[in-house]
């Protein structure tokens, strides 16, 4: 390794080094800032104290307006509304296998949802199930609608553990009917707005909340929490999936989350605050949706209308934690509410709203059965197609072999058996380009100064020996997307959520081993990725200058290194696994090749046989039309 080399590697090196502490540094600063601005913590703590959102009227003209005022009982709806009353609080609970769900007579929507199936953390005791805690904000409650508000009381009446059927009324006004059934992690409802009038009466345009994800509930305190909205809306007559998260906007002319807090970056940096940046902030997108989902991680809400209805407006609802350190936007919970045209009412005669509320796991078999467009909320993007096949092989294997570490394995080995023919012959290839290295040496130095005549030559002596020099790339082009659509398939998927291998706890986040101890994590599956790629270099037939060889065996496994080092684990099982097998399918091949010719044209003295030509059907009629022997 020369000089050079090896200030490569002791960069890269500290780059690893770096990478331990960067959390630690970063708190550092934060905690120096709030020792050196008390003035801006004392702001915020009085912003918190308030809890007053300040006006958007920023985003007015870029197409994500100020959301508007929430109701707020008699003055919101203009002297109809049902006043606050004494009248106690009563609940009932829907359950069945997978979920519990509490409904309540206050506003008669949800108020408590409990996912029996899965644990709130790795080391919960058993009960401590993951919770939705709509209590702010109750999920599918009416606002905006005179009469109905989130405090006004319905009567409950339970028909069994699935369904069960809320009703409320307005004298002299509508009454309503809400009918809920409970069907797996789907809620069903239908709300029937009867005109009981002798004239028609208008429907106003209110909104439905879809209540808000909490950090602290409905994902672990461990794992990234990823919180995004999504709605498929109507746009230029097509529909299509727009995302809202911490760095983009449902489009270009709508804030992200930090832009809603007036804040700058997300993504791979993080997003800076101004000390009087509110605790919480709303922002409304008006574009027609057939749905609507809340989702953290590896959960999510999804809102639906039935029968052709669509939604006319999606409105943002935001809290962030004021426990966080000063500057930095650390969000604590994430909402919506979506709108609904207003609507004449005949008299005598019935508004029928029909819906679903999905309440459950970010996984690909259950958004499946909500609609075809459901399962974008996956966001596999362009290797869809990939990540699909992957998920789906991942599960039918999971039927048989019920340990996702050993299911991960065995879909490794059968993705290198279907690319074993392609990587066969790219072994193959690279030997060939090996062996006739010192011949194109020779023409390297013969034509160094006739470059169009050097490529000349170098494609007459590939089509001599019949090398391809691309085919030795086929395989790597074909395993790129395979990797892409893994990592993206394995950092959310909520299969692999706390499911434990060997010393894995949980193959969906890095090991993170001696942590405690040592003050930063130990991840043996990269460092044991990085050892597999040094060997499969090394074991690789080389094309070019040795340098560049030894360069890329040494470098490459670093970055990957690097790259990977806090990815799941469960990708590091993969990529280790199928180097292991590539690297074992090396020396079989090696194996196989003992006492034959040292290579494909090289024989044992050294010297290089070209093999005759393939013989065309013309140069066939002519040797036998001069007698020639093959």
């Amino acid at each position: 390794m020369n000089r050079n080399d090896k200030i490569i590697v002791a960069v890269l090196a500290l780059l690893l080094c770096v990478s331990f502490w960067q959390t630690k540094q970063y708190q550092d600063a934060q905690r120096k800032y709030a020792e050196e601005h008390p003035e801006a913590i004392a702001a915020e703590q009085q912003q918190a104290a308030t809890d007053q959102p300040t006006a958007l009227s920023a985003h007015v003209e870029t197409g994500l307006s100020a959301a508007p005022e929430a109701d707020a009982g008699s003055k919101a709806d203009s002297g109809l509304a049902v006043q606050p009353t004494n009248v106690p609080e009563t609940t009932t609970v829907l359950s069945n296998d997978v979920v519990r769900i509490t409904l309540t007579s206050k506003g008669g929507a949800i108020r408590h949802a409990v996912l029996t199936g899965y644990q709130r953390t790795k080391d919960s005791a058993d009960g401590d199930f993951v919770e939705y805690d709509f209590s702010e904000d109750p999920t599918l409650a009416l606002e905006r609608f005179p009469g109905f508000w989130k405090q006004a009381d319905y009567a409950i009446e339970k028909e069994s553990d699935t369904v069960a059927r809320l009703t409320a009324s307005v004298p002299g006004g509508f009454s309503l009917t809400r009918t809920f059934t409970l069907d797996g992690y789907r809620l069903s409802f239908k709300d029937t707005f009867t005109n009981r009038t002798e004239g028609p009466l208008e429907k106003p345009a209110y909104s439905l909340v879809l209540g808000a994800l909490n950090a602290n509930g409905s994902a672990a305190e461990d794992t990234p929490v990823d919180f995004g909205i999504d709605a498929h809306v109507g746009v230029g007559g097509k529909w299509k999936t727009l995302e809202q998260n911490l760095a983009q906007g449902f489009d270009k002319s709508a804030a992200s989350f930090a832009g809603l807090y007036g804040g700058e970056g997300g993504g791979c940096s993080p997003v800076r605050l101004a000390p009087t940046a509110p605790v919480t902030a709303k922002g409304s997108y008006p574009a027609s949706s057939d749905w609507v989902s809340v989702r953290d991680r590896f959960f999510v809400s999804l809102l639906k209308p039935e029968g052709n209805r669509y939604f006319t407006s999606v409105e943002t609802r935001l809290s962030r934690d004021m426990e966080a350190l000063s500057g930095a936007l650390k969000l604590r919970s994430v909402g919506a509410a979506m709108q609904l045209p207003a609507e004449t009412v005949a008299p005598g005669t019935a508004s029928v709203f029909e819906g679903t509320l999905y309440l459950g796991p970010r996984k690909l078999s259950e958004l499946r059965t909500l609609g075809p467009d459901c399962s974008d909320i996956m966001h596999f993007g362009t290797w869809g197609l990939f990540c699909r096949l992957l998920l789906d092989l991942l599960n039918f294997i999971y039927r048989f072999i019920p340990n996702y570490g050993w299911t991960i394995i065995v879909m490794t080995i059968l993705v290198r058996m279907v690319l074993f023919p392609l990587n066969r012959k790219s072994m193959n290839s690279m030997r060939k380009m090996s062996e006739i290295q010192p011949l194109m040496k020779e023409l390297q130095t013969k034509y160094k100064d006739d470059p169009k005549k050097l490529q000349q030559e170098q494609m007459l002596l590939f089509q001599k020996y019949k090398v391809n020099p691309m085919s030795g790339c086929l395989p790597m082009l074909i395993q790129l997307p395979i990797f892409i659509a893994l990592f993206t398939v394995l950092r959310s998927c909520v299969e692999l959520r706390y499911a434990g291998f060997l010393w894995i706890s949980d193959l969906s986040s890095p090991e993170n081993l001696f942590v405690e101890t040592l003050g930063f994590p130990i991840n043996i599956l990269p460092i044991t990725m990085a050892i597999t790629m040094t060997l499969q270099s090394a074991l690789t037939p080389s094309t070019g200058d040795p340098s560049q060889k030894k360069m890329m065996t040494i470098i490459m496994p670093i970055m990957m290194l690097l790259m990977c080092y806090n990815f799941p684990s469960a990708l590091g099982l993969y990529w280790t696994v199928s180097q292991g097998l590539a690297i074992f399918g090396m020396y079989l091949a090696k194996r196989g090749k003992k006492g034959e010719s040292q290579g494909v044209f090289t024989q044992k003295d050294g010297s290089i046989v070209i093999p005759p030509p393939r013989e065309t059907r013309q140069m066939r009629r002519e040797r036998e039309r001069n007698g020639e022997q093959r």
